[in-house]
């Protein structure tokens, strides 16, 4: 992992499989020591671990019901850094509805995504 290029596409992937709802295969990309910081407090300030984040994906899917996350810029600065800015869609039965853009900064530590961490854009 040691180009923006491999972190990028480490990241793109999974966010790719976060927003299809493919849990196993995002925590595949996650490291074993984790540590997340989302924006949102669906649940926990901080999710650590596998299992801290299979807990926050559930935490926001309560949170939110159904939803998407849309992807407005991605990029990789320095190699093992990338920085996503993105908005929550929730899907309701009245149309869906954009949340405010969403600043995550992914670092990459052995070909895994060891943390994010995420602000109000």
């Amino acid at each position: 992992m040691g180009t923006a290029e491999s972190a990028l596409d480490l990241v793109t992937r999974l966010t790719a499989a976060i927003a299809e709802d493919r849990v196993d295969d995002a925590l595949a990309l996650v490291h074993t020591d984790a540590v997340w910081r989302p924006v949102s407090r669906p649940g926990l300030t901080q999710y650590r671990g596998r299992e801290g984040v299979r807990q926050f994906f559930a935490d926001v899917a309560r949170a939110n019901g159904p939803y998407r996350v849309e992807i407005d810029a991605i990029e990789a600065v320095p190699a093992d850094r990338v920085t996503v800015t993105s908005h929550v869609v929730v899907v309701t039965e009245f149309g869906d509805k954009a949340g405010p853009p969403i600043v995550s900064v992914f670092t990459v530590r052995d070909g895994l995504v060891l943390t994010m961490e995420a602000e109000p854009g």
